[in-house]
Formats: structure tokens, C-alpha cells, sequence
């Protein structure tokens, strides 16, 4: 089924406070909440062996295995790990630990903006680069962050990768292929960040857009009021086959009320 409303966000406060309630809230599900998933499996002959493919649309990068998916403090990075459809971040200037690697996919230009240098092909599609370039974190100076950015504009995606080091990040960003028979499922935050009580149906609408199959199933959900997407799975960035189905969870209806 897909819903047809978007009911208001629950949690008062600043978007922060917001996306701590939506980030966490698969965690607080009742034994009776979880929904079982319509999706093919993942083909993962299509990464180097280690590996595992992240991206959006038909892009993607591949990463190591042990690599986390969104291990960070306030946005900073803080192990290993792939960025995607993180959301608002608390605003702080967490400390980067000195040879971390990570990668941000987003459809969405990087936080720090980008500026093409160079233009070139990956698999025969033109894409845009961002040389790298190293600077001193701004919360310790003593690390160095060497970032480059490659955007592929026919797909609308943008991938940012962050080392110690110049080297490892080109590195990173060599790892970026075009998949032309496979979709990564969008991620849902920033539809109900951008579109508000339109958010569901938006990122519902994007996801059929994108050749993806929606299935919606309700959950109740501490905290939050009917209607907002507050999960999906596979989980953003995952490289599926048109037509597979991504299951959807929606907020179904207030546990114990709606907060006074």
C-alpha cells in the first residue's frame, strides 16, 4: 500500500533534535514492529573482492567491507566509513582522527560546495572533478584533511572522499564506476528535511522515478507522529535491479499520545 498523507514531525526543537528521533528510532521499535522486507538481495559480484558498492542512482564507489556506514560526530568523521543521507548534524567542531578515510555520496552538492577543474569519463559517462587539496582540520590543526569531489551531473550525484593524505583520497575516487543495470536506493532524510509534510510522498514519488518499487508498511514509532518515513531497506546508497522492491516504514499512529 502507500500512504497518502505526511503528518507533522512530533519532536519540537531545532532540526538537529529532529533527525536524533528519526536516525535512532529503528532502535526503539516494539518486538511486534518490524516488517518483513519484498527486496532481491544485493548482487555483490559486481565489487572487487573486499569490497561492497555504495552510491546513488546508476553511480557507484566501492569501499571496504569493515568500513561503517556514517561513523561520525557532528559530521566530522570518526572511523572509516561511507557517508549517506546523514541529515542535520548538531553543530560542533568535532576533532577528525588522523588517517581516517571516508567518501560522501549525496545528490545534494557537498557541504563545503564544489568547483569543477577538470572534466573527464567514467565508463563512458562525463563526469566533473574537483581537484584535491589539503588543508588543516579546523578542530586540530596538527591533521591534515585532503579532500577531492567528483560529480557526474547526468545522474545528479556527487561523491566526496577525505583522507590524510592526497593519494589515498584520488584513490577513493578512482573506485567510482557506472552500474547501467542497477539503482542505489535514495536516501529518505533530506525529502522530509526539504519538502516538509510533503516529504513521504516525495521520496516515495523518487523512489518510483528512480525505477525502484515502493512498499509501504506501517510501525508504531515512540516519538513520532503518523506519517514520516523513519526507515527504509535496504538502506540508502545499496545498488539493487530496477524493478526490486525497497520497503518503506512509516510512523502509523501515536503510542501514547501526542506530546503536550
Amino acid at each position: 500500500m502507500r500512504s497518502l498523507s505526511l503528518g507533522a514531525l512530533a519532536v519540537a526543537g531545532a532540526a538537529a533534535a529532529t533527525a536524533a528521533v528519526v536516525g535512532s528510532v529503528a532502535a526503539l521499535w516494539p518486538a511486534g514492529g518490524s516488517v518483513e522486507t519484498r527486496v532481491a538481495s544485493p548482487e555483490s559480484d559486481l565489487a572487487p573482492a573486499g569490497m561492497r558498492l555504495v552510491g546513488l542512482a546508476g553511480a557507484a564507489v566501492a569501499v571496504p567491507q569493515e568500513w561503517a556506514t556514517n561513523a561520525h560526530t557532528c559530521g566530522t568523521p570518526i572511523s572509516d566509513t561511507v557517508v549517506i543521507d546523514l541529515g542535520p548534524v548538531l553543530a560542533c567542531a568535532a576533532p577528525r582522527p588522523a588517517g581516517v578515510d571516508s567518501v560522501e555520496v549525496t545528490s545534494w552538492a557537498p557541504r563545503s560546495g564544489f568547483t569543477a577543474d577538470e572534466t573527464f569519463e567514467i565508463d563512458g559517462v562525463s563526469a566533473l572533478r574537483q581537484s584535491t587539496a589539503c588543508q588543516p582540520d579546523l578542530a586540530d590543526e596538527a591533521v591534515d584533511v585532503c579532500a577531492g569531489t567528483v560529480h557526474i551531473p547526468s545522474m545528479g550525484v556527487y561523491f566526496r572522499a577525505e583522507s590524510s593524505t592526497d593519494a589515498e583520497a584520488d584513490r577513493i575516487l578512482e573506485r567510482i564506476q557506472i552500474l547501467p543495470d542497477r539503482i542505489g536506493v535514495p536516501g529518505f532524510r533530506g525529502y522530509l528535511l526539504n519538502e516538509q509534510e510533503d516529504g513521504e510522498i516525495a521520496y516515495l514519488d523518487a523512489l518510483e522515478k528512480a525505477g525502484l518499487v515502493p512498499d509501504v508498511q506501517p510501525a508504531d514509532v515512540p516519538l513520532v507522529s503518523p506519517g514520516p518515513v523513519v526507515d527504509v531497506s535496504p538502506e540508502p546508497g545499496t545498488m539493487l535491479k530496477p524493478g526490486d522492491f525497497v520497503t518503506v516504514t512509516v510512523a502509523a499512529q501515536w503510542l501514547d499520545g501526542p506530546p503536550g
